[in-house]
């Protein structure tokens, strides 16, 4: 969106003449987005007094501007912001600094922000003549802010309640619909007065105004018992202690709810009653939000003021550029422009009384007149005032397509929000709260700052899909719908229980016109509602958009729920199983670990887990259901029941292995690793053997059978010579190996620990009675072994001492007493003779001579 300065200089013939404060104190921005990378360039148009320029931003809900962001040359007129992301909302401010004006402009700015579902509730407070002369209207207006998603609240008091009578009603509403947020007044209920002031700087003024924010504050102190005012021309301004009217003349506390109000009560300057009059509106007010009013995005603005000191007028100027780029913001005549082009925003302000504004309108023009414009503000003198006969500000909303006006000057309104989508009560409650976020002027929180119209309107209403059909298909329900034009980025579906306030998203961004909400429960009342989507690119960035709704309503009553069933047949291990659900779109068998998806399906049970359950799951478009049975069987795969093992018992012998018995499903077959195909094979010797058992049904085992045989039997041990003629000889350390523990061994006839030196046989028998004998001979015993050696020892039998002999000493090179495992005890010096050995353990020794000749070794046993 671009904007040249020769466009500047178009929007005012009076600017070449003279400054334009409206234009001097606004900065006037429009938002130039990229989606990738991101970023927002805020755009400005360039003031040729303007020393610098700083900008801020902060968050739509913060409550402060903080540090500003950059500070730009009087020269530059944008400023790219590349801290974004798409689907987020950035509010900015650019202050202009100017030795003429400074100047300020708003802008919330965004790329693709995403849609509001729900506004919350909004509360139609109508006068009782209105709700009832206006049935069918109020329905229709009822109904088309519940398609765009409001919840509808409606308080109608009668002409004997009191002001505070129906705040403490609205408070009450409050607290149990938490999501309240806007009050429409529709008629003459009755209007609260506050205040001791004059806003519009009169004399003959002051006093107290009408106070529609009390409706929408609600947790501060009014009072009235301070202010006693009769200094006023009009009676209604008269303000004294306990007539009604409350002290305070700035707001107690921030307003909680948005407040509009739509009265024409007292307006005879109209040839329509006030109900007709309201009728009226209301038809309008229909077709602006069913796209049947089409107003050219622009606007316009007149403040023939020019108040240097406040330039009222930059409440258009500078929401105006927000909303449509300074190009499409003109400033001239409002009354003869309005009547002949479509202004979607206008703005007029001049010096004022009851029933007009100077150069602006009149209330008797407005009667006649059909302006060209939706939302508009006015600003002069008296007016402000509005619930006066004839009053010019409530006249505004009878003229052409007029639906919302404000006393926009004292204070300065800030509406920049309704670029981005927002409806008008916000930002008419963001205003009328305002103190110094946004530039404000004389007058902020005043009590008398109020919007005339409705609170729930927004700037861009779009053409909604038609003739919604809600129709019960099996557990479903299909909806289907005629297409909008505008739904660039498809429909949004709704869906809430009849009762409850809120509709849920159930689905975004359909691109059919029909949809199918899957399984909603039975017996409730649903209601349906479906929104086209479009992408909204504004001066301000871009949004997503909907349109109103169209709704249906439909109660669930079928329900399609599956029975699960099913029948088996086994043989053996094997089953066959067939499901038998009814209303069922597929069924799931759980079987053990495993999960199978059919209709019929084979299944082979796990033999050890008998009996075993099967369970099937019928699954139908909506719900499940299941169902388990158990299943006993027996086991085809061959079992070994019997059998006999003849195992070697002793060394060398054979082994035998026969099946005698077999459960299973018979008859069975074998084949052994040997070759074998009998159930019984022989002749074994040590070694695994395998055999592979077959059923009649095909399943088989291998059975494994690991033969030993057991070593043969042996023996180590020590011999104990005899002394001659003595039957001191004998064995010790016997050690029996092979065969099978525990062992027993004899001498036929001899104790094996006192033998006579000779020949004997040793026994040995093992646990398996296996049998061995090994020859065994007792020697004499004698000094030395070999007469030739070096040396002698005595006695080869010994405990404490030893003696030795040495024959040829010279030639000794080294001695040595070792062990039986050659392991050297201790050297012996040949000058030794005799050697203590009784710390020995008993066993064996050797006594180790080593010569030139070779080794000479002599045993000897210590006891």
């Amino acid at each position: 969106m671009r904007f040249s300065i020769l466009l500047f200089f178009v929007l005012s013939a009076a600017f070449l003449k003279a400054q334009n404060y409206s234009i001097k104190a606004s900065v006037l921005i429009w938002v130039e987005t990229q989606e990738s990378p991101a970023s927002i360039t805020l755009n400005w148009i360039a003031d040729p007094d303007a020393t610098n320029y700083y900008v801020f931003r902060k968050t739509k809900s913060a409550t402060s501007w903080g540090s500003f962001i950059a500070n730009v040359s009087k020269d530059s007129t944008r400023y790219v912001d590349k801290n974004v992301e798409v689907g987020k909302g950035y509010e900015y401010r650019v202050s202009k600094v100017s030795p003429v004006s400074n100047g300020f402009g708003y802008v919330y700015a965004g790329i693709k922000l995403p849609e509001t579902d729900s506004r919350g509730s909004i509360l139609l407070l109508v006068d009782s003549l209105v709700n009832v002369s206006l049935k069918t209207e109020i329905d229709i207006w009822k109904a088309d802010v519940s398609n765009e998603s409001w919840n509808v609240l409606t308080y109608v008091p009668t002409s004997k309640n009191t002001v505070v009578e129906i705040r403490t009603k609205i408070a009450d509403l409050k607290r149990s619909n938490p999501d309240l947020k806007s009050v429409f007044i529709l008629g003459h209920v009755k209007v609260p007065y506050s205040g001791d002031i004059a806003p519009d700087g009169h004399t003959d003024h002051v006093g107290a105004w009408p106070c529609d924010s009390y409706y929408g504050e609600l947790d501060g102190s009014w009072t009235d018992v301070i202010v006693d005012d009769v200094s006023a021309g009009r009676a209604a301004n008269k303000n004294i202690p306990g007539d009604g009217k409350f002290d305070q003349s700035s707001l107690p506390s921030d307003v909680d709810l948005e407040v509009g109000r739509v009265d024409f009560f007292n307006m005879p300057a109209f040839s329509k009653s006030e109900i007709e009059l309201l009728r009226s509106y209301l038809n309008k007010n229909h077709k602006w939000r069913t796209g049947q009013i089409n107003a050219v995005r622009r606007g316009i603005v007149l403040d023939n003021f020019n108040f240097a000191g406040e330039a009222f007028g930059q409440s258009g100027m500078k929401n105006f550029s927000s909303f449509f780029g300074p190009s499409n913001v003109e400033y001239g005549n409002y009354r003869d422009s309005l009547l002949k082009k479509s202004y979607l925003w206008s703005y007029g302000a001049g010096g004022g009384w009851y029933e007009g504004a100077g150069g602006i309108s009149t209330t008797q023009n407005m009667a006649v007149d059909s302006l060209q414009s939706v939302f508009t503000f006015l600003f002069g003198s008296y007016f402000g005032d509005w619930d006066s006969p004839n009053n010019f500000l409530r006249a505004a909303l009878a003229s052409g397509t007029i639906l919302s006006n404000a006393w926009s000057g004292r204070p300065l309104w800030s509406m920049h929000y309704m670029a981005m989508g927002d409806h008008i009560g916000l930002c008419g409650k963001l205003s009328i709260n305002n103190s110094s976020l946004y530039q404000a002027g004389f007058g902020a929180r005043s009590t008398h700052v109020a919007l005339m119209g409705d609170p729930s309107l927004i700037m861009y209403p779009i053409a909604a899909p038609e003739t919604l059909e809600a129709v019960e298909t099996g557990p479903h329900i299909d909806l289907k719908w005629r297409k909008s034009n505008e739904a660039t980025h498809g429909y949004n579906v709704y869906r809430r229980i009849t009762g409850n306030s809120i509709y849920e998203v159930s689905a975004r961004n359909v691109m059919d016109t029909f949809y199918r909400d899957m399984c909603p429960f039975n017996g409730f009342k649903y209601e349906y509602l479906v929104r086209a989507v479009k992408l909204e690119t504004t001066a301000s960035g871009s949004f997503y958009n909907l349109s109103a709704g169209v709704r249906d309503t439909l109660t669930k009553v079928l329900s399609v729920t599956p029975k699960a069933d099913f029948t088996f047949t086994k043989d053996y291990e094997f089953v066959h199983l067939k499901s038998e659900s009814k209303n069922s779109r597929s069924v799931k068998w759980i079987i053990g670990k495993d999960t199978l998806a059919a209709t019929e399906v084979d299944a082979v049970l796990d033999c050890d887990k008998s009996p075993q359950s099967i369970c099937l799951i019928a699954i139908g478009d909506c719900d499940e259901d299941y169902t388990c049975k158990s299943i006993s069987f027996d086991c085809s795969i061959p079992k070994i029941s019997k059998i006999k093992i003849d195992s070697i018992l002793c060394h060398g012998d054979k082994a035998a292995i026969e099946i005698e018995d077999l459960i299973g499903a018979d008859p069975f077959s074998f084949k052994w690793s040997t070759g074998e195909t009998s159930n019984k094979i022989a002749n074994l010797v040590a070694g695994n053997y395998d055999v592979t058992i077959t059923s009649a049904k095909n399943t088989n085992k291998v059975y494994n059978f690991n033969i030993v045989e057991p070593a043969s039997l042996n023996a180590n041990y020590s011999i104990r010579s005899a002394t001659p003629g003595k039957n001191d000889g004998g064995i010790s350390n016997l050690i029996i190996t092979g065969g099978v523990a525990p062992y027993t061994f004899k001498i036929l006839n001899e104790n094996p620990d006192s033998l006579k030196a000779g020949d004997y046989n040793l026994i040995i028998t093992d646990a398996n009675n296996c049998t061995t004998t090994i020859k065994i001979t007792i020697p004499v015993r004698t000094a030395t072994i070999n007469p030739d050696a070096s040396f002698e020892i005595y006695p080869t039998i010994a405990k404490e001492y030893l003696y030795i002999k040495y024959k040829n000493q010279s030639a000794i090179r080294k001695m040595r007493l070792l062990n039986l495992q050659g392991v050297t005890i201790r050297d012996i010096s040949t000058s030794e003779s005799r050697i203590y050995i009784g710390k020995l353990s008993p066993g064996w020794y050797v006594i180790q001579c080593i010569t030139a000749k070779g080794t000479e070794d002599v045993r000897f046993e210590k006891l």
